[in-house]
């Protein structure tokens, strides 16, 4: 904010003061503008506002730093009073927009206008997607599956791919990805004014595949339950999280009616992950309830079939049953996490490698993956071997 102490600066921090945002205030004019230039690419404000009458001398090269800068920020000349001729020379110098108080009304239409702007420039007019994994229970392989989902994303894909762990308390994603952040997403969200390239170096860790990692460890966070107001933020996270990353991979938390659950809408996938025991199959019946009343759109719900053999089942009655077709059946991990202490990956050539793989081929719309998924013919020949080996056990 480049506007001096005085009634202007009062009214305008007023009328930011209930917004989730953070004010930086500047010398009017500036003095050093090697100075200010930093500062701008330090700290990428999404509005800067700037009172004309002091600056209107200055105001054409102010602007012209302001535009130049890498996130372009929206640029707002401020007046205590309207005046026509004022506005139009401030247009013309390079303002985006010219106002006077009242601000309560504007402020967050320039707010949202200015946040949109900034999502394009750092995400080059494509944002990024957001996926959300979701286990039925617990044990169920969820998080492991997580983990594969963001390394194979990375495999498959140019472009950077998050997994953050959003499970108060926090899940094994670090013990499986052996990574541990000292903070979670959530300390990340309340810090979103410090949003950058080199902000996301700090607070997340590389895995070697590639994958950058928010995962804390059981003893860094202090496993308290989120607010509605934390709630908001991590909402508000992700908009900035499609910026920076071409995927990002949640591992929510399982408690239907937590505060990630709030999270949902905003997911462009949500995957549901069960077993075939019955008691895994009723959960995950009674869990697209839940979603079904929560609002959730169940077209971009995919249904994952977790540590089944190897053997062709028939899918028609889980389908029939849950309410949901089934995206992909995945085998047991098996031998890559008989203990807790040596968990790691499966290789991309066992069974669960070619699984996840598949799984992420469809969700990335490669055709011979649909095709083959799709294929009616393939599917009649699982469900009458699945019969067959049914018959037999009798």
């Amino acid at each position: 904010m480049v506007v001096p102490e005085g009634d202007l600066r009062f009214l305008l921090t007023e009328a930011l003061r209930p917004l989730p945002v953070r004010i930086y205030y500047e010398v009017a004019p500036p003095v050093d503008w090697s100075a200010f230039v930093d500062r701008l690419v330090r700290l990428s404000p999404a509005l800067v506002w700037v009172d004309y009458e002091r600056t209107r001398l200055c105001f054409e090269e102010l602007a012209n730093r302001v535009k130049a800068a890498p996130t372009v920020p929206l640029l707002v000349a401020v007046a205590i009073q309207a005046d026509p001729e004022q506005t139009r020379r401030a247009l013309e110098a390079g303002a985006d927009e010219f106002l006077v108080p009242p601000f309560e009304l504007r402020v967050p239409q320039l707010l949202r206008r200015a946040e949109q702007l900034q999502l394009r420039a750092l995400s080059g007019g494509r944002p990024g997607k957001v996926l959300g994994v979701l286990g039925t229970a617990g044990g169920v392989g969820a998080t492991t599956l997580a983990c594969h989902l963001a390394v194979e994303l990375r495999r498959q894909q140019e472009g950077d791919v998050l997994l953050a762990d959003l499970g108060v308390p926090p899940g094994p994603v670090a013990l499986l990805m052996k990574v541990e952040t000292p903070h979670s997403f959530l300390d990340a969200a309340a810090n979103l004014h410090h949003w950058n390239a080199d902000y996301w170096r700090d607070v997340t860790r590389r895995h070697p595949s590639g994958v950058f990692v928010l995962a804390p460890s059981f003893n860094s966070v202090t496993g308290e339950p989120w607010g509605r107001e934390q709630g908001g933020a991590v909402g508000a996270a992700l908009r900035w999280v499609r910026a920076y990353f071409r995927w990002a991979v949640l591992d929510l938390e399982k408690r239907p009616g937590s505060p990630s659950w709030t999270l949902l809408s905003q997911l462009d996938v949500l995957v549901v992950v069960s077993t075939a025991h019955p008691l895994a199959l009723a959960q995950a019946r009674w869990l697209v309830g839940c979603l079904r009343n929560a609002g959730v759109e169940l077209s971009k719900v995919r249904w994952v079939l977790n540590r089944m053999s190897l053997d062709p089942v028939p899918w028609a009655p889980f389908e029939r049953y849950v309410g949901l077709p089934v995206a992909e059946e995945i085998p047991e991990h098996g031998r890559f996490s008989n203990s807790v202490g040596d968990c790691i990956l499966a290789p991309p050539g066992s069974p669960y490698g070619k699984s996840v793989r598949s799984f992420v081929m469809r969700l990335l719309g490669h055709r011979e993956a649909v095709q083959q998924a799709g294929s009616p013919l393939l599917r009649a020949v699982r469900w009458l071997y699945g019969v067959r080996r049914v018959i037999k056990r009798r």
